[in-house]
This record gives C-alpha cells, structure tokens and sequence, in this order.
C-alpha cells in the first residue's frame, strides 16, 4: 500500500507547525497510527522524535517552495511508530501544504542490505582463499577436541604438495 498524507504549515518559520490535515486509510496500515484520530494534531505532537530529524524542514522547504523532493529510502521509528524503511516523496501543494507519499520498503531494503553482505562475504572468501593458497607451507584447518584433532576442515595447495594427497583424500582424514 502507499501512504499519503498532507500537512499545512501554519507558521512559515517553524517546521514543527506542520499540522496534519489528513490521512488516507493505508497511511495508517503502514505506520499503525489512527489518522482519524492524529488529524488536527502538529507534526511533533503525533510523532515527537520526528522533530530531530531533518524531515519537517525538508516538509516546510517543499511547502514554501513549490518544488517536490524525492528522499529516498528513510528509516525511521519511535515509540509509536515500528522502526521501518520507507519510500518518501514530499510534493507541494497549494496554501503551504506539502503531500507526503510513502510506501514501506523494508523488506526491499533488507534484501538489498542481505545480497551487499553476501557479495562481501564473497569477496572476502576468495582474499582469503588467494592468500591462503599462495602460502608456501602446508596449512591444515581443523578442531582441536578433547580426543586429539578432528576431520581436516580445509587445506592449502601446498599441503596437497607436501603431502601427496588429493583434495579429497585430505578431506576424509582426521
């Protein structure tokens, strides 16, 4: 669902002024607040913590200037609101309001911030392989357990060399 929601600014030098004049029905599926009851109330009086961010600023310059802002992906999150990334637009509207169209994108931003640390882990993998297989001396990975040492876990080039095995041979030895 996309969220809109529109705010008049009532005083043009305070962004906390934004007074919320209304709410559509998804605007409350996805932040979980009662726009029936949250219209008439300020910005700061529904969401406090949104005060310290550099939202209503950027909601009042959208208001008073005429020109709409694509912000991306925000997270944001409070005692009312579950901590969420969301998709936000801001457009201006007429008689210093300002339209806000959201959508929550958090699944889309974990699964993006998921395949970035799997393409690291990637690259870490194979520096580590380079190096470990560019090593001169035969390495032997295993545990150390009580009853002496368990299954070789993983092996170097050189210990292939060194001692005559394949890598399979190695892997089945403990």
């Amino acid at each position: 669902p996309v969220g809109v929601v529109v705010y008049k600014l009532v005083d043009k030098s305070d962004p906390a002024s934004l007074r919320l004049v209304y709410a559509n029905d998804a605007s409350a599926e996805i932040t979980g607040l009662d726009a029936s009851v949250e219209v008439g109330r300020t910005i700061g009086e529904i969401t406090p913590a949104i005060l310290e961010t550099p939202l209503p600023a950027t909601y009042s310059q959208v208001a008073l200037s005429g020109e709409p802002a694509d912000l991306g992906s925000v997270t944001y999150g409070d005692d009312r609101v579950a901590m969420r990334t969301f998709s936000v637009r801001a457009v201006p509207l007429e008689d210093r309001m300002v339209g806000v169209v959201f959508e929550d994108v958090s699944e889309r931003a974990e699964l993006a911030e998921l395949k970035r640390a799997r393409e690291e882990a990637d690259r870490n993998e194979k520096s580590f392989r380079t190096l470990f297989d560019a090593m001169k001396d035969a390495v032997l990975v295993y545990p150390l357990g009580t009853d002496g040492p368990g299954p070789i876990l993983a092996h170097n080039r050189a210990a292939l060399d060194s001692y005559g095995y394949s890598s399979e041979e190695l892997s089945e030895l403990s």
